[in-house]
């Protein structure tokens, strides 16, 4: 009975993967993702730049005076 509905539900896993255009499909969201990824990567980056120029003008500005 178990080895049944194993098998059943591999046939339907395999069904629904293999299906036309699900590959590409998730291709796609994976780019996407990787995007995204990319985006929040360059976003934090710019943040971690402006705070070190923040606090290396301050430095500067202790130094001077």
């Amino acid at each position: 009975m178990k080895d049944e509905k194993l098998e059943q539900a591999l046939k339907e896993f395999d069904a629904t993967w293999s299906r036309p255009g699900v590959q590409e499909h998730l291709r796609q969201l994976s780019r996407i993702a990787l995007l995204l990824i990319a985006l929040l990567i360059i976003v934090w980056a710019s943040e971690r730049l402006k705070e070190m120029k923040k606090s290396t003008v301050q430095h500067t500005e202790t130094q001077e005076e």
